[in-house]
């Protein structure tokens, strides 16, 4: 869940270790260790295909670069559709090309109204954004991806007090170690 989870944030880098480590684990559980069990083939599909909910480091990427034309991108986020359908075809295209092989039974109900239904969501999202305007795509596109990532926030939040874990301490811990480095780093820099 977690390289997963990294990966539909955009934060590609952040997801490989975590992918490692669940290739680790599948290899333990794997019979015949010189082949790679259909839980492996599958894993590493899904994670190639890579569905990426936010693609930070692309919209990054586009803030920080000098194009063509010696200027910046002037909104750095208008390539948040267009990797969100892209990525949604390559992880569904994955899915049923690895479940079509494994011979694994997708054509159930469940499965079927969940792959329909986010299939509509995306194609009206499509709709709606091709009727807009520049400036109107400019902004919905910044308002959805700021949306999406507060919106995944409060479901993992909901989650764990739904659940009854101890995902806000979790939440809040790894939150205070990460103004430690970042204090620490803000310290190195005045030293210098």
């Amino acid at each position: 869940m977690m390289n997963f989870s990294a990966n539909m944030l955009g934060l590609d880098n952040a997801a490989t270790p975590f992918g490692i480590k669940a290739m680790e684990s599948l290899q333990e559980l794997n019979p015949d260790k010189a082949k790679a069990s259909n839980a492996q083939i599958m894993f590493l599909c899904l994670h190639a295909a890579g569905l990426a909910l936010i693609p930070t480091s692309v919209i990054a990427v586009r803030a920080a670069t000098v194009g063509i034309n010696g200027a910046k991108a002037a909104n750095p986020t208008d390539i948040f559709l267009p990797c969100l359908v892209a990525t949604f075809v390559a992880t569904l295209a994955a899915l049923l090309i690895v479940s079509f092989k494994q011979k694994i039974k997708i054509f159930q109900p469940v499965i079927i109204a969940w792959i329909v239904g986010i299939s509509a969501i995306i194609a009206l999202l499509v709709w709606f954004v091709s009727s807009l305007s520049t400036v109107g795509l400019n902004i919905f596109s910044e308002q959805l991806s700021t949306g999406i990532i507060l919106l995944i926030f409060f479901l993992i939040v909901i989650g764990g007090l739904y659940k009854r874990s101890m995902c806000l301490m979790h939440l809040l811990k790894v939150q205070k170690e990460g103004l430690k480095q970042l204090l620490k780093l803000f310290l190195i820099w005045l030293a210098c």
